[in-house]
């Protein structure tokens, strides 16, 4: 693996494919640093999230495309978009689960 600089930005190039995924989080690790983006929550395998923001409003979708519950942990204080409850930091979801939460 190597990087190079250019101009006001970088570029991984990987040579290889790696049967150990602490690789690949390592990697998007370096990746993050360097474009000096926060690493966010980490989702279950199979759970996928998405944000949009407007202002100081951040919408989250999450949803499990996996047969079986999993459980997310946010790092913000959220409420269920749709009934305005408060949502607790370990979220449990169903399988095959959505949900819409927002930022306080």
């Amino acid at each position: 693996m190597t990087l190079n600089r250019a101009g006001k930005g970088s570029v991984f190039y990987v040579g290889t494919e790696s049967t150990m995924p602490e690789f690949y989080d390592w990697l998007d690790g370096q990746a993050l640093q360097a474009a000096g983006v926060a690493r966010g929550s980490q989702m279950p395998k199979g759970v996928e999230m998405a944000v949009r923001e407007k202002g100081k409003t951040k919408l989250i979708f999450l949803m499990n495309f996996t047969d079986a519950a999993k459980t997310v942990a946010l790092n913000e204080k959220t409420r269920n978009a749709l009934t305005g409850a408060a949502m607790p930091a370990q979220i449990s979801m169903k399988a095959r689960d959505a949900m819409v939460l927002v930022t306080p």
